[in-house]
């Protein structure tokens, strides 16, 4: 079993998102699989309300991990992979459910990528597979 962070970025454009899901698709038939959505721009949002209306810290906290719900259900639009509430293989996990009253520190430092790992401990993953934007590639020091 491994852990797949969907980083929130990626989900600005969609044919990045069929491509990844297609080739998830493709792999759930030979391996098990979480794929954990980040919250994107939702998540930042939240966090500009936090800042501007001064937000309590554990509604901004509970926003954030509910917009990495409502962007598992935006990929889910993308694919035969289904959501779920709970850890189960090959689906896009929701994790509003068992984080908004769980034990986990209440932090704006705190991210979906940290979340990843958390959820790695929890179903005893060998794996955490972070997919995210990057302004470039780095070759020789130099990017491309």
């Amino acid at each position: 079993m491994f852990i797949i962070k969907f980083g929130g970025s990626l989900s600005k454009n969609p044919e990045t998102i069929r491509k990844i899901f297609e080739i998830l698709e493709e792999i759930s038939l030979n391996y098990k699989f979480i794929v954990l959505p980040g919250g994107g721009e939702f998540a930042d949002l939240v966090l500009k309300y936090y800042e501007t209306h001064n937000l309590n810290l554990k509604i901004s906290n509970d926003a954030c991990i509910l917009a990495m719900d409502i962007v598992g259900l935006m990929l889910s639009n993308f694919t035969k992979i289904k959501t779920g509430y709970e850890l189960k293989s090959n689906t896009i996990f929701l994790p509003s459910r068992l984080l908004i009253d769980s034990n986990l520190e209440i932090s704006n430092e705190i991210t979906s990528d940290s979340i990843a790992v958390y959820i790695a401990d929890k179903v005893d993953a060998e794996t955490v597979i972070l997919l995210k934007s990057v302004d470039g590639i780095f070759v020789e020091g130099k990017t491309q």
